[in-house]
C-alpha cells in the first residue's frame, strides 16, 4: 500500500538553502526541484543557489521557488587543475558576500548540498555554524583517489549524509566506514504521471518509429562514455544479424556542455552501422512522460555504476517495461522485480540476450510494465521521499540543538 503522507509541523517556517551544481533538468536537478517544491508546500522556505541560469531556473520560477546565481564552488576535473584551482579560490573569496546578499539577513536553518560536486554549501555552513546535510547522488569510481577525497570531505563537513540508494551508501562506506552512523538511504521519489490518451500515444509512436518496425525501444541519457550507447548499438547489430529487426531504437539526450564531439562521434558510428535506418536521436526532452508512454521498452545499458537510475524509475512510473545493467542502484528495483530484466554491464552479448527476450515475449514485457508501475506507486513515490527528508531534517535540527546545549553546559 502507498504510504500515507504526513508532516512534522516543527519544520514550518524553517529555511533551507540548497547548493546545487547545475541548472539542467537531468536526474539530480529534477530531484532538487521535486524536493524543494514538496517542502515549500508544507511551510518550509527553500532558497536555491545555482552557478548559472538554465532549464532548472525556469522550472524553479514556474514553481515560485526562490533561487540565486552564486559561486557554488563546483568540484570537477577542470577545477582541480591549476587554472581551475584559481577559479575555486576566487569563488571561495566571493561566496560569503554573494550568499549574504541572497539571504538578505534571513536566518538559514539548514544547508542542503545537492550532489558531491558542490563545495560551497560545506564552506558556508561551517563558517556560519549552520547544520549541514549532504545529499549524495553519485558513485565516483574513477579516478579512485576521487572517492577517497570526496568521502574524506564528507567526514569533515557533513552532519548528516543522505544517499539515494544502498549502492551509493555501500560505495561511501567502502572508502570511509566511519560514516555509517551519519548515512541514511532515501530513494528518489517519483510522481505517477497521468496516462495520455491512446490517440496521443499512437500519434507519438507514428512519429518515432521507422518504416516496417513494430516496437519502439528507448535509451534516455546524456551522450557520454558511461550510458552505454555503443553497447546498445552492438547488441542491436547482433539481433539484426539473426533477423530480429522489428524495432526502432530511439536515443534521447544530448552531450554535456562543451562536449558536442561525443554527439558527432555517435552520429558517425550510427551512420556506419547496418542498423542506421532504425536508429533516431531526439536530443534532450524536458517532459519525458508522453514519450515513455509511447515506448514498448526502455533500456538502461550503463557501463558504470548508476547511483540510482532515475530514467528506469520514471519509465516504470509510466508503465513502460525496463531492462537494465546489473550495476549500481539499478538492481535495487529493476532486478528486485525480475532478475531476467538485468544483464551484465558493458556486455553486448548479454544485452542482446535480454533484448531478444523482452522484444519477442509480450507477456514478459507486460509483466515488467505492470510490476514496475506498482513498485513506483508503493515504494518510490514522492510522498515517501518527502516524508523521509522531513524526518532527516527534523532529526538534524534536534541533534544540532542538543549538541549545542551540551556544549554550552559543559563550556
Amino acid at each position: 500500500m502507498t504510504q500515507a503522507h504526513r508532516y512534522d509541523d516543527s519544520l514550518s517556517g524553517k529555511r533551507i538553502a540548497f547548493f546545487h551544481q547545475s541548472a539542467s533538468l537531468y536526474g539530480s536537478d529534477r530531484m532538487l526541484l521535486s524536493l524543494a517544491d514538496g517542502i515549500q508546500r508544507h511551510g518550509v522556505e527553500p532558497i536555491v543557489l545555482l552557478p548559472h541560469e538554465g532549464p532548472l531556473t525556469q522550472a524553479l520560477a514556474s514553481h515560485r521557488i526562490e533561487f540565486h546565481i552564486a559561486p557554488i564552488m563546483r568540484l570537477d576535473r577542470e577545477r582541480l587543475r591549476p587554472r581551475g584551482l584559481a577559479t575555486l579560490l576566487r569563488e571561495a573569496k566571493n561566496l560569503n558576500a554573494v550568499c549574504s546578499k541572497a539571504f538578505d539577513g534571513r536566518q538559514i536553518d539548514i544547508v542542503h548540498s545537492n550532489t558531491l560536486a558542490v563545495l560551497g554549501g560545506a564552506m558556508w555552513s561551517y563558517r556560519h555554524c549552520v547544520p549541514h546535510l549532504w545529499h549524495v547522488h553519485e558513485i565516483v569510481e574513477r579516478p579512485s583517489i576521487a572517492g577517497h577525497g570526496f568521502t574524506r570531505l564528507l567526514g569533515w563537513t557533513a552532519d548528516t549524509i543522505i544517499s539515494n540508494s544502498n549502492a551509493t551508501r555501500n560505495w561511501l562506506l567502502k572508502h570511509r566506514p566511519t560514516l555509517a552512523n551519519r548515512i541514511t538511504v532515501i530513494h528518489n521519489g517519483i510522481d505517477l504521471p497521468i496516462q495520455p490518451q491512446p490517440t496521443d500515444v499512437a500519434a507519438i509512436r507514428s512519429r518515432l518509429m521507422t518504416a516496417d518496425t513494430e516496437l519502439a525501444v528507448g535509451l534516455v541519457g546524456r551522450i557520454n562514455r558511461s550510458k552505454g550507447h555503443e553497447v546498445m548499438l552492438q547488441a542491436m547489430e547482433q539481433l539484426n544479424a539473426i533477423g530480429l529487426s522489428n524495432f526502432t531504437l530511439i536515443f534521447v539526450g544530448d552531450a554535456p556542455p562543451g562536449q558536442d564531439h561525443l554527439r558527432k562521434a555517435l552520429l558517425a558510428r550510427i551512420e556506419d552501422s547496418p542498423v542506421r535506418d532504425r536508429v533516431k536521436i531526439l536530443g534532450f526532452i524536458a517532459d519525458m512522460n508522453p514519450l515513455y508512454s509511447a515506448l514498448d521498452l526502455i533500456c538502461v545499458p550503463s557501463t558504470e555504476a548508476e547511483s540510482f537510475g532515475l530514467v528506469a524509475a520514471e519509465a516504470m512510473s509510466n508503465g513502460c517495461a525496463v531492462i537494465a545493467s546489473d550495476i549500481g542502484g539499478l538492481p535495487e528495483f529493476v532486478g528486485r522485480l525480475n532478475r531476467f530484466a538485468l544483464f551484465p554491464p558493458g556486455d553486448p552479448n548479454g544485452l542482446a540476450d535480454a533484448l531478444r527476450r523482452a522484444l519477442t515475449d509480450q507477456d514478459f514485457r507486460t509483466r515488467l510494465a505492470a510490476d514496475g508501475r506498482y513498485f513506483v506507486e508503493t515504494e518510490l513515490s514522492r510522498d515517501v521521499m518527502l516524508d523521509s527528508f522531513i524526518d532527516a531534517y527534523s532529526k538534524l535540527l534536534l541533534t544540532w540543538q542538543l549538541n549545542r546545549k551540551h556544549t554550552i553546559i559543559h563550556a
